[in-house]
């Protein structure tokens, strides 16, 4: 019952979500869309520092909504683990989970190459954890795992495509900043079918080493060899504005190169546009207007959200549920008044 009705929800939530979104943060842009395939089974492999808002992002920006492999944890009560299922979310253990919980994930495991027999998208963090750090960390083997198990299986004669996929938050905590989505340019697994036949494990490495290569590029990326706390106080010192996210990103880009490999850097901030300064301004409005709303997600954040990386998932889940009753209740209140 409780999966069925997450079903239900599915849509009305996604939409609900995503509109969300666009009210929450400043901007949202989405860059590269024309790089999803439209049909066909697909992997949609993404970059993890902000939590649960990743996978919220993820699963609203397009219409193939993926299944998306999730933390077992948050599957321990069977109620929610109905609803979440119900949301397309299926478990992924971890060594951190014990030994006996990771031979679970045969059976999410099975889940996903199903999921992908049936022509559709999972969704996948292939770094397996999250990191508030800007940067893309050591891919971990589930994806090729899956990938090669269902072509396998078929013969290696259905394809998988995998579509690399940054996203880029100005502030990992605040409404304050920016978003940007950005999508690479999709790659057949076909091509290192041969590889995995002669050798499985060097045909999973090649399948992730290109991934990452690719992925590096669509978000920013600190240097590994960096003294990354040192570095990041540069780049903030440093960083430029730009209007449009995609100049944005190009620029931070270009910044940390240079701080990292001494380059002079030139570039120059612009003024921001007539019609954004606008919309700031409204923003500002609506930020006086939800004030009370706006301290109650503060409090409670403050009080309940012990793990930083969580700070932005939560706080944007309060503002998206929260703001719609304080302005019903702010309405009640306007109507008994006249």
């Amino acid at each position: 019952m409780i999966k069925f009705l997450a079903r239900a929800l599915y849509y009305p939530l996604k939409i609900f979500i995503g509109t969300s979104f666009l009210l929450y943060f400043k901007r949202v842009q989405l860059n590269g869309k024309k790089h999803i395939p439209r049909q066909g089974a697909a992997f949609f492999a993404c970059n993890h520092q902000n939590a649960l808002l990743d996978a919220l992002i993820i699963s609203t920006f397009d219409i193939r909504s993926p299944h998306f492999l999730t933390r077992a944890n948050v599957f321990n009560n069977p109620a929610v683990a109905g609803f979440l299922r119900g949301l397309r979310m299926l478990p992924v253990y971890r060594f951190r989970d014990g030994i006996g919980n990771v031979k679970r994930n045969t059976g999410t495991f099975e889940e996903a190459m199903q999921v992908l027999e049936r022509k559709k998208v999972v969704g996948v963090f292939p770094e397996g954890n999250h990191s508030l750090r800007y940067g893309i960390r050591s891919l971990q083997r589930g994806l090729p795992r899956i990938a090669f198990g269902m072509s396998e299986r078929n013969r290696f004669e259905k394809d998988v495509q995998i579509v690399p996929i940054g996203i880029y938050y100005e502030d990992h905590f605040s409404s304050r900043g920016r978003v940007l989505v950005n999508v690479g340019e999709a790659f057949s697994l076909l091509p290192y079918v041969p590889l995995f036949q002669e050798n499985p494990k060097k045909g999973h490495e090649a399948v992730l080493a290109e991934l990452r290569k690719r992925m590096k590029k669509l978000t920013l990326h600190f240097p590994e060899e960096a003294d990354y706390d040192s570095l990041k106080n540069k780049f903030d010192q440093r960083r430029v504005y730009k209007n449009d996210l995609r100049d944005q990103l190009r620029a931070d880009q270009e910044l940390v190169d240079a701080l990292y490999s001494g380059k002079v850097y030139e570039e120059k901030s612009e003024r921001m546009r007539p019609l954004l300064w606008s919309y700031w301004m409204l923003r500002k409005v609506f930020k006086t207007l939800t004030y009370p709303a706006h301290r109650l997600v503060n409090s409670i954040v403050a009080r309940k959200v012990k793990d930083p990386h969580f700070i932005g998932s939560i706080r944007f889940v309060l503002t998206a549920f929260l703001y719609p009753v304080y302005f019903l209740l702010l309405g009640l209140l306007v109507w008994w008044l006249i």
